[in-house]
């Protein structure tokens, strides 16, 4: 709604006062679809700053995914970080769901793997992928004595 997106709003001006460079922004319609218009909003208050659709992305079917590949490269995103699939189902499985999706980007824009990548699987991951970059929370591996 309007006070969330004003909200969301107010955290990108805080994030660019505290020099953050990249912003990750996604917001759903009531209907599940892009809310292209609030995110439109949130772009423009990023201003200067990389943008990047967050996983909100995931909860479209193909046909709408690709609607919104074109729509954030027209609108100046940098990158779409996405499973693939749903959050639950294991990054292996997604695989081929993310090389349709980087198949129909056609480098116009970087897709983002994350969710379930760690440092065990990363390489393996990038590597049939085709990219040079990945998302994952646990992608590093701290080792202690």
């Amino acid at each position: 709604n309007d006070a969330e997106i004003k909200i969301m709003e107010s955290d990108i001006f805080t994030a660019q006062s505290l020099g953050a460079d990249t912003i990750a922004i996604g917001a759903l319609d009531s209907n599940g679809g892009l809310d292209f218009e609030a995110m439109e909003n949130l772009a423009q208050a990023a201003f200067g700053m990389q943008l990047e659709l967050h996983m909100a992305f995931d909860s479209l079917d193909f046909e709408e995914q690709k609607r919104a590949i074109d729509w954030a490269v027209s609108s100046g995103f940098d990158r779409i970080l996405t499973h693939g699939g749903p959050l639950e189902v294991p990054i292996g499985e997604t695989v081929p769901h993310l090389k349709e999706l980087i198949s129909y980007a056609d480098h116009r824009i970087e897709i983002l793997p994350g969710g379930g990548i760690t440092f065990e699987n990363c390489e393996q991951i990038a590597e049939e992928l085709g990219v040079k970059s990945v998302h994952g929370t646990k992608i590093v591996n701290l080792m202690h004595d």
